[in-house]
């Protein structure tokens, strides 16, 4: 009986053993290119100020893409809304059209 708890503890053991591998593993080849960077540098240049500002440009850089991409979302927007109000307006149903588009538009920016 006690060499089958030895045994079930070596298998456990194992077992965490190869989870622990095979998690670090994982960890070196998937981890970002800008964490493995950091990593090859020399400790002197990390403490230079020169190093730092190139962390907060990398740092800033996302945020900079987010911006231009909701810029380009909203130029996107404006000329839907005018080809919107162009189709309105081409329809029949009187004069009022232009403030049909415009209700139309209203209702679905407030949602």
């Amino acid at each position: 009986m006690a060499v089958r708890i030895v045994g079930v503890l070596i298998m456990v053991v194992g077992v965490g053993l190869f989870g622990v591998l095979t998690g670090f593993l994982a960890n070196v080849f998937l981890a970002p290119a800008s964490e493995k960077s950091d990593d090859n540098a020399t400790p002197a240049a990390k403490t230079e100020p020169s190093a730092n500002t190139d962390q907060e440009d990398v740092a800033l850089s996302p945020e900079i893409g987010l911006v231009a991409k909701l810029d380009q979302l909203q130029a996107e927007m404006a000329e839907l809304k005018a080809l919107l109000q162009r189709q309105v307006a081409n329809q029949p149903g009187g004069s009022n059209s232009e403030t049909q588009a415009d209700k139309h538009i209203d209702d679905h920016s407030s949602s």
